[in-house]
């Protein structure tokens, strides 16, 4: 099974795949952030898109080998999630959509504390919401169609 992990920053992704999935969880910002400096610029997009590749077919490799793998991308819009299903459906392997959808509150409160725990230094594979990148980034979002969700998380 391959879990395809769905919402906007602070929805509860990692968290639930940390403590409620038993497999690798795979993400992008925790590959970037761990190989290359944190502001990229022009180049951000390209080098995500390798990881984002990379990381793709170290989940096929994984379920094909009889793990389960969850990628931690968030799939903020519909091409990529139907481009994802179809990529792994190509290959016969299961992945399935979990879309994370918290109380608008729960999440700020999240964010808040994850900025916190960054600038302490007791996390480093996330980036920090200040400063308008939430609401950036929130403009990207496209909520997925519920045809498209497999498990629907509110909490």
């Amino acid at each position: 099974m391959i879990y395809l992990l769905c919402g906007r920053v602070g929805s509860g992704k990692s968290t639930f795949a940390r403590r409620r999935l038993a497999c690798p969880c795979l993400s992008c910002d925790t590959l970037l952030l761990r190989l290359f400096p944190p502001y990229l610029g022009e180049r951000h997009g390209e080098i995500q898109a390798k990881c984002t590749a990379y990381l793709m077919d170290l989940a096929v490799e994984l379920a094909q080998n009889g793990s389960d793998a969850a990628l931690d991308f968030g799939f903020w819009t519909r091409q990529s999630r139907m481009e994802a299903k179809a990529f792994f459906a190509a290959l016969g392997l299961d992945a399935r959509l979990y879309y994370f959808d918290p109380p608008e509150r729960l999440r700020l409160d999240r964010l808040q504390g994850r900025d916190r725990a960054i600038r302490e230094g007791r996390i480093r594979d996330c980036y920090p919401m200040e400063g308008g990148v939430r609401e950036i980034l929130d403009a990207r979002f496209e909520v997925p169609l519920p045809s498209e969700v497999d498990v629907w998380i509110m909490g």
